[in-house]
């Protein structure tokens, strides 16, 4: 597998899991101060596969990254893509925290 080369406001958090060589966030930060949204966040997987839509959101509890979802018709909130594991979760969440914090 290559070493991701990280670019600006994009890195991996060096040294924190094994993630980091499969995994390149990519933060953009959010200017409107009405919103909860921090920033919008990319993910790409091996650079060969890219996920948009993610939300770093600003909650009661601190900063948590939201995925992306719609709305069905039982007026229910459904992510269409998320870490299916609690460490690759705190992964992606630490990063793009850290990253926007970089900003």
């Amino acid at each position: 597998m290559p070493k991701i080369q990280p670019t600006t406001n994009s890195a991996p958090v060096q040294g924190a899991s094994p993630y980091e060589k499969a995994y390149k966030i990519q933060v953009n930060p959010v200017t409107t101060s009405k919103s909860k949204v921090l920033a919008m966040v990319s993910i790409t997987i091996n650079n060969e596969f890219c996920l948009n839509g993610f939300r770093l959101v600003n909650g009661k509890n601190g900063p948590f990254l939201s995925s992306p979802s719609y709305l069905n018709k039982d007026g229910e909130y459904k992510d269409y893509s998320y870490p299916l594991t609690a460490e690759l979760r705190a992964y992606l969440t630490d990063t793009a925290v850290a990253l926007y914090e970089s900003t």
